[in-house]
């Protein structure tokens, strides 16, 4: 029997698609995280190898952010938006590069939900792949019940966790948390 035999009976058993397991999809798990550096310390589940990486590199890593579990990614993706907050002087090349390779992260391969769209007010709707049953909720919400996100993939949790953390840094900066540097325009009626 060939190789490719073998792997149509493992995916169709008695005439059914079989669904994948999380654990054939999780190979890391961020252990560690240094404040100086800023540098993570994850593991290789299988191997026990240790990597050491910054937030960015994590994201950019496609192995990596696959290899994540749902919770990690979601934190993974907060992270980031923190990221993204601080080093907002990268040159637009660079910025245009890391928007091409964000938008690759689209292949679902388990979990129970599914992304479907984003509405204008920033709510995720998405499916139970199972049931059938629909949701509308706010991405905070999800990234914050951990009974949700982990059954989501691990790239889909990345992008919940993306979008809280912009949505915590643009809340941050309108409630007055963080103080600007820039001078709000002054606006003067002239006739």
């Amino acid at each position: 029997m060939g190789l490719f035999a073998k792997q149509l009976l493992y995916f169709f058993r008695d005439g059914k698609v079989q669904p994948n397991k999380k654990s054939d999809f999780i190979f890391y798990k961020i252990v560690d995280f240094c404040q100086q550096d800023e540098l993570y310390t994850i593991q290789c589940i299988r191997k026990n190898t240790i990597i050491r990486a910054t937030i960015a590199e994590i994201v950019f890593d496609i192995d990596i952010l696959y290899g994540l579990h749902p919770v990690q990614a979601c934190y993974a993706g907060i992270e980031y938006a923190k990221h993204l907050k601080k080093s907002n002087v990268l040159p637009l090349a660079i910025q245009q590069k890391q928007k091409k390779k964000l938008s690759k992260y689209s292949a679902r391969r388990y979990g129970n939900y599914n992304i479907c769209y984003q509405d204008r007010k920033g709510r995720i709707f998405f499916i139970n792949e199972e049931s059938r049953e629909k949701f509308l909720m706010d991405p905070r919400d999800i990234a914050f019940s951990e009974e949700f996100i982990k059954e989501f993939d691990s790239v889909q949790a990345f992008h919940i966790g993306l979008l809280v953390g912009l949505r915590l840094n643009k809340e941050s900066t309108s409630s007055g948390l963080v103080l600007s540097t820039r001078q709000k325009p002054y606006l003067k009626l002239v006739k």
